[in-house]
Formats: structure tokens, C-alpha cells, sequence
């Protein structure tokens, strides 16, 4: 069975408990098909953390945000992961997070929006929340296809 197939082009949130989040676990892909050059190419990150502290390195598959308060800025960027880099599917982690910066209105708000923005580049968005998020997870479910608790 394909997973990707399965999938589909769907809205999904991971729902996990704050004891089995672990951020700072480190993660391996194994290639056995193609060289770290050509998986390099495939893989793309938003980072909204680094220009906080320095001027961020100019990286190929990187795209600088300049905090995690600057929604429009991320909107943008998760925009052109689907339309001008053309990711099949984007893992964001941790939305959780992501209220220590925003309101929980306008934090909704983005959210909402790159949701209709996957839907609208049919593409799949995977939304990770801790279990303490019961506001935010509460707001979303309306606006997501799939919800997964483990």
C-alpha cells in the first residue's frame, strides 16, 4: 500500500502528548536509491528561528524566516514550499510553539490560511500539536481532514 496515496491530498493534525514530543530527537534517512545529493535536493526547510540570533546563512534549501511572529513572512514561505518548490507535503512542527509568539486568534488565523493553501496546491499539510493545545487543536478540527492521537 502506497502512504502517500493513502493520504491523499488531506489536512492532518498529530496529536501528541507533551511527554512523547521530543524535538531534539535526531532524525536519519537511509538512501539506498540515490546519493545525499540528489535526496539534498528534496528536502527543503522554513527555519523562523536563526535571523532571530544572527544574520542567517544563504542556504539552496533553506528559507529564512525572520521570527516565528511573522506570520504574513511564514505564510509566504510555507506558499511557495507548495507552488514555487513544488513539496508534496509539508511537516510542521511544532504549531504548539508557535503560541508563545502569536495570539491565539491570529494564530488560528495563519493556520487556517496555509490549511486553504495546501488544499488549494492539493497538497498534504501535516500539523504537529502537543496535548496542551486543547484551544488550538479545538479552533482546527473543523478545518482538518484528519486527526491522529496516539
Amino acid at each position: 500500500m502506497n502512504l502517500i496515496k493513502k493520504i491523499g491530498n488531506k489536512t492532518i493534525i498529530l496529536y501528541i502528548g507533551e511527554l512523547d514530543y521530543k524535538p531534539k530527537i535526531k532524525t536519519d534517512y537511509v538512501s539506498i536509491t540515490q546519493p545525499i545529493s540528489k535526496v539534498n535536493e528534496n528536502m527543503i526547510f522554513v527555519d523562523a528561528i536563526t535571523a532571530t540570533k544572527k544574520i542567517p546563512p544563504i542556504l539552496k534549501n533553506c528559507i529564512f524566516v525572520s521570527s516565528p511572529n511573522a506570520l504574513t513572512e511564514l505564510r509566504l514561505a510555507i506558499k511557495s514550499l507548495f507552488y514555487e518548490k513544488f513539496c508534496e507535503i509539508v511537516i510542521f512542527d511544532d504549531v504548539t510553539s508557535m503560541k508563545h509568539y502569536n495570539d491565539l486568534e491570529e494564530l488560528t488565523s495563519f493556520l487556517n490560511s496555509i490549511i486553504e493553501i495546501a488544499r488549494e496546491s492539493n497538497k498534504k499539510l501535516v500539523l504537529i500539536l502537543k496535548k496542551d493545545s486543547n484551544e488550538l487543536i479545538n479552533d482546527l478540527i473543523m478545518f482538518s481532514d484528519i486527526i491522529i492521537q496516539p
